[in-house]
């Protein structure tokens, strides 16, 4: 091994002592070891035992360490600490500037374990209730973990529509006129994605190879394909196509699931609609390319969902637990953006971390949605995230939860559970006579934490049994429930309700990716919850 390598070793048994709260002379230690072993000229690795003990800043336990490594490729005392400490507290010590001290602060504090965990707190605001935690710091660790994740070679969706714009940008002020239209993966706006591709005409290929010096960071070129790295980090790919065959590749390269177990039609086409309808389809757009054949043959481009049906917003927080905008705010945000009506849903009391509701403040929210009301056309409903405790039992008191006028039912802790613990959680919470939506039903975070196991088949058929709606989460890092599962729940006749899970004004604007999601499970808008009129809605939840 490197002096380098050996040194990260001993670093890493510093962050992780550190971490756990060891003999800080010992941390102190090793940490002197890393720098030591950074700044010798020759390789200790090769070294005898004695040799090491009498390199400066190298006692006898930490030539045996070094010696141990070499010979085994272990460090049993690392190894040690390793084994005690989880897999993700172990990646986020390696995110620079985000000490052992801050990580224990957040696994005590918030029970974050993971880099995806963090950012999604963030996000939320939860740092800010911390010692330590300003603003600033909250904000310089986001760009940090924005960073890290990046770079890892995976992307969400809302990243890369954000880079999809700058390079588009960039690509029509070199190349007037040119044509380059999206397909693949992010043409189907899939969740997550590696790269972006474009499929282009040969004159725009040729201009694109003259300016690909410019525009990227590393490009190559293999049989009309040029692959590049977009500011430093995204895969870009463009597709060389002429126009004869153009409309063929186009559906070709856009790919989904519905071309599997089904021939592409051979011939030329004017347009998408002719191809998909040669080949005994009704026109799917690129999101919706995903469905089961099934699902694909009963498609009605008609009713499928889309942004001007939804005339509720549901599920939101105000500064009454960790939003950062106020009740009159958000509502006022609502109502400019043409909706009826407005669920305002803040935490629950168990809900410490989000400054959750107390009965108190509960009275005082409702006093502040009344004065609204009197006053405003925009409906604001009395609705409340109501955490779904351990042994499914829900936060408040029956008498408490008959109350609001609409019940999110959600899972914030103690997410470690097997299957059927899980599912058995989320069962007794849906049968409860006041719940009206179950909320991001595996609490996943995209890219960072899978979410408990559930069995969805029996979710569903729970929601159907109780006539529970269940939350599509909007929010780009959850996506929950996953759009693969709409069609089952469209053949229960479950609703789905589609929410931004909004902390601030600025979290409605997620509402798009919650739609794009039930697009790809082929939602139409008399199946979405949210798409009810007022009336209508308040109807059907209080038939439960």
């Amino acid at each position: 091994m490197t002096n380098k390598e050996i040194g990260n070793k001993f670093q890493e048994l510093a962050q992780l002592m550190e971490f756990h709260g060891e003999n800080p002379f010992k941390i102190r230690t090793y940490q002197n070891v890393y720098a030591t072993l950074r700044k010798l000229n020759e390789e200790v690795g090769s070294l005898s035992l004695e040799a090491l003990k009498n390199i400066k800043g190298i006692g006898e336990a930490v030539a045996a360490k070094i010696r141990e490594l070499e010979d085994t490729g272990e460090m049993r005392t690392l190894r040690k600490y390793e084994d005690q400490t989880p897999a993700g507290i172990r990646e986020m010590l390696t995110i620079r500037g985000l000490g052992p001290k801050k990580i224990r602060t957040l696994y005590d504090q918030l029970e974050i374990e993971s880099v995806g965990e963090l950012r999604y707190a963030i996000l939320e605001n939860r740092l800010l209730e911390l010692p330590g935690f300003g603003v600033k710091t909250q904000e310089d660790i986001l760009a940090k973990l924005i960073y890290f994740q990046e770079a890892k070679g995976l992307f969400r969706l809302a990243t890369f529509d954000v880079v999809a714009k700058r390079l588009e940008a960039n690509l029509k002020s070199a190349i007037p006129g040119g044509q380059f239209v999206f397909t693949g993966d992010y043409r189907r706006r899939m969740p997550v994605l590696s790269g972006i591709s474009f499929m282009c005409s040969p004159d725009d290929f040729e201009a694109l190879r003259e300016q690909a010096d410019t525009l990227f960071n590393k490009w190559s070129e293999s049989k009309g394909v040029l692959d590049a790295l977009y500011d430093e980090i995204y895969p870009v790919k463009f597709i060389q196509t002429t126009l004869d065959i153009w409309i063929t590749e186009l559906v070709r390269t856009t790919g989904g699931s519905i071309w599997q177990h089904r021939s592409m039609p051979s011939g030329t086409w004017d347009s998408e609609d002719a191809l998909f309808d040669a080949a005994g389809l009704p026109f799917l757009p690129p999101e919706c390319r995903d469905l089961d054949e099934s699902s694909a043959l009963k498609f009605d481009p008609e009713t499928i969902i889309d942004k001007q049906h939804i005339r509720g917003m549901i599920h939101l927080h105000t500064t009454f637990s960790d939003g950062i905008n106020t009740l009159e705010e958000m509502a006022k945000a609502a109502a400019d953006g043409g909706f009826e009506y407005l669920v305002v849903t803040d935490h629950s009391k168990s809900a410490v971390y989000a400054n959750g509701l107390t009965i108190e403040r509960l009275e005082e929210q409702w006093q502040a949605i009344d004065r609204w009301n009197n006053t405003n056309s925009l409906v604001v409903l009395k609705g409340i995230e109501c955490d779904i405790l351990v042994d499914g039992s829900m936060d408040y008191s029956d008498e408490v939860m008959a109350q609001f006028d609409v019940v999110i039912a959600s899972v914030h802790a103690q997410l470690k559970m097997d299957e059927d613990r899980a599912t058995q959680r989320l069962i007794r919470a849906i049968e409860h006579p006041s719940v009206h939506i179950l909320g991001h039903p595996t609490g996943r975070l995209l890219l960072s934490r899978s979410g408990y196991p559930v069995n969805h088949t029996k979710l569903i058929d729970a929601c159907a049994a109780n006539q529970v709606s269940i939350e599509l989460n909007a929010n780009p890092f959850r996506l929950d429930l996953d759009w693969s599962f709409i069609p089952y729940a469209r053949d229960k006749g479950v609703l789905i309700s589609i929410n931004p899970d909004a902390h601030n004004v600025r979290g409605y604007s997620d509402l798009d990716y919650g739609i794009m999601a039930a697009r790809k499970g082929g939602l139409s808008h008399y199946e979405c919850l949210n798409a009810l009129p007022v009336e209508k809605f308040l109807s059907y939840i209080h038939q439960k």
